[in-house]
């Protein structure tokens, strides 16, 4: 007797599994072909031969660009600073700038109630007041050097901008937006989140970036990236399974101008992921309405433990990231994680800006896990790094044939590292990537049935489908559960449930887009991440006429707990303005394109 298991060793099915391997004297172990065991780089090219090749897409791609960077208007950066010194002071108030007066900084945390999370942001502020001379900080004491009674306001400041330098004022005036609610996020009053992205929606920091001048080459090295990587996908052997990895995808900038050159590539699986849910359910929306069926999604923090989130060593030929890494707290540890995911000779690359101004730090400070960097003892004060301390990381951190890019033709502040994996493997009996299901198999082959394996590129209905019928030699009563095993969803909890609580987890269910949300859930059991609670508020206030604040949110610990909200909110008032609802819809959609 045979039979045919689809994902035959996973939780759900191994009992299964192994009740028949006492019973069959075959049986054909059918899964993913992400899941098995692989340890041979699907790209057979050398970096230092491939250079030319290299030099020439970035030839093509700058050209004769001729960025203005900031540095490059004529006292500019020094009006950008002047504009986060008033700020700054603004904030701490002039009568603490007595020539003499000392602080202790912690009892000046303490008094102003600071939380943990905000901290660095506050010392980051006090070190700028100190590099533009108004303090000295010696340990943990802070003493005033200068007064500040000549201190202008931002709103007065900015009058003495020059034409040229008006330029940025969007920028500016997000500060000035930004600096109106510090006393608030520094106290834990107001989301960071919340002033950089008012009710989750990025039109704020997006028409900001979209009216300034073009003063970074980040935007044309997406272009160069992709470009080097659809050409190094080329390279595929014959035969193989291209395995592409982004980390840190974000709102998608590299992955869709990467995605259309790939597009008509055979074998190849790319894997979207990001730390926040929000951004990878909004991926996965997206390539599902596009077709694009060879792409995965997953949440992934690139600074954890891989396997505790699903990911094996040994599992892809290119991992890719833009701006993400420094984020994290630890850049060794990133990297570590990095090399164990790809195979021997994988190959890592990366966008990575340079340098940045007072102005970014005190707007995109706001943002959650910006001053993660004051942790990593690589960094220090400055959350990017040098070509040379990039360089340096990656050689002590297992990559070789390092290479970077723009060459020095090109002004920049931003660059891209094209890096290998310099690490052996040994290549052992192993099936599965995953510990748990290759020790549920040794088990199985012990029993001592004839187990065979085999693999699909993608594990959907359609391709099992299309498996089964080149499978001939199978029965219909030889194969089964052909399907992927589904999780118990908790569905029988949304019985007997008021509307109210169905329209609340319908909400989330939506936009993290997963089934089978109870009640009883935890925010964070079931991914939602600080923007996407942003996006459940500002559904669940439209959706009811409610004005719930951000805060009484990130109070919220359970589904259950942001219903309750509901009966103490505010019902706001509406004029019925049929253009407005519309607009609203429209920007959501916009934004999203899931909601």
């Amino acid at each position: 007797m045979k039979k045919m298991i689809f994902n035959a060793f996973s939780d759900q099915r191994f009992e299964l599994t192994n009740y028949l391997a006492a019973k069959c004297d075959t049986i054909l172990a059918v899964d993913e072909i992400s899941e098995k065991y692989d340890p041979v780089c699907s790209v057979d090219i050398d970096i230092q031969e491939t250079e030319n090749k290299i030099r020439e897409i970035e030839k093509e791609v700058l050209g004769d660009n001729n960025i203005r960077f900031r540095e490059d208007y004529e006292g500019l950066v020094e009006k950008l600073d002047g504009v986060c010194c008033c700020c700054a002071i603004e904030y701490f108030g002039k009568d603490m700038f007595k020539p003499g007066e000392k602080y202790d900084i912690d009892e000046l945390i303490f008094k102003r109630r600071v939380i943990d999370n905000f901290r660095p942001m506050f010392i980051y502020m006090l070190q700028m007041l100190e590099n533009l001379g108004y303090v000295k900080i010696t340990g943990n004491e802070l003493e005033i050097i200068r007064s500040a009674d000549d201190v202008q306001s931002p709103c007065e400041y900015v009058n003495s901008f020059n034409e040229e330098q008006k330029k940025f004022m969007p920028y500016v005036e997000l500060l000035m937006t930004c600096a109106k609610s510090y006393d608030e996020v520094f106290r834990g009053k107001k989301a960071g989140n919340s002033v950089l992205y008012p009710e989750g929606k990025y039109e704020l920091t997006n028409n900001v970036e979209a009216s300034l001048p073009l003063t970074t080459n980040r935007y044309l090295n997406e272009e160069v990236l992709a470009r080097i990587t659809a050409y190094i996908s080329k390279a595929k052997k014959e035969g193989k399974v291209l395995r592409i990895l982004e980390i840190g995808a974000g709102t998608g900038d590299l992955t869709y101008r990467l995605l259309p050159l790939i597009d008509d590539m055979d074998d190849v699986i790319y894997t979207f992921t990001d730390i926040g849910q929000s951004f990878v359910s909004s991926a996965e929306y997206d390539a599902n309405e596009a077709g694009r069926r060879y792409m995965k999604f997953a949440k992934l923090d690139i600074c954890d433990d891989i396997e505790k989130q699903g990911f094996y060593k040994n599992s892809f030929d290119i991992v890719l990231g833009y701006d993400v890494i420094q984020a994290s707290p630890d850049i060794a540890k990133c990297l570590e994680n990095i090399n164990d995911l790809l195979v021997p000779d994988g190959l890592f690359m990366q966008i990575q800006s340079h340098g940045g101004n007072y102005i970014d730090n005190l707007v995109y400070g706001l943002a959650p896990g910006w001053w993660n960097f004051t942790f990593d003892p690589m960094r220090g004060r400055k959350i990017t790094m040098t070509d040379d301390e990039w360089l340096t990381a990656l050689k002590n951190n297992g990559f070789c044939n390092l290479f970077a890019l723009p060459h020095s033709e090109y002004h920049s502040n931003c660059a891209i590292y094209i890096s290998k994996c310099s690490k052996t493997e040994d290549i052992s009996e192993r099936v599965y990537i995953s510990i748990s299901k290759e020790a549920r198999r040794r088990k199985i082959s012990s029993v001592g049935s004839e187990l065979q394996y085999d693999f699909v590129k993608i594990f959907n209905t359609s391709e099992i489908e299309k498996y089964i019928s080149d499978k001939a030699d199978y029965t219909e009563d030889e194969i089964m559960f052909s399907d992927m095993p589904i999780l118990s969803s908790g569905f029988e909890a949304r019985f007997d449930i008021s509307p109210e609580e169905a329209k609340v987890i319908s909400i989330i269910e939506e936009i993290i887009s997963k089934n089978g949300i109870t009640l009883d859930d935890e925010f964070i059991g079931i991914g939602l991440d600080s923007l996407s609670i942003l996006l459940v508020i500002s559904r669940v206030n439209e959706t009811f006429g409610t004005d719930i604040s951000v805060s009484d949110a990130y109070d919220c610990r359970y589904v259950k707990d942001l219903v309750k909200k509901l009966d103490g909110a505010t019902i706001k008032e509406s004029d019925n303005d049929e253009e407005e609802n519309f607009e609203i819809d429209k920007n959501i959609d916009d934004l999203f394109n899931m909601l």
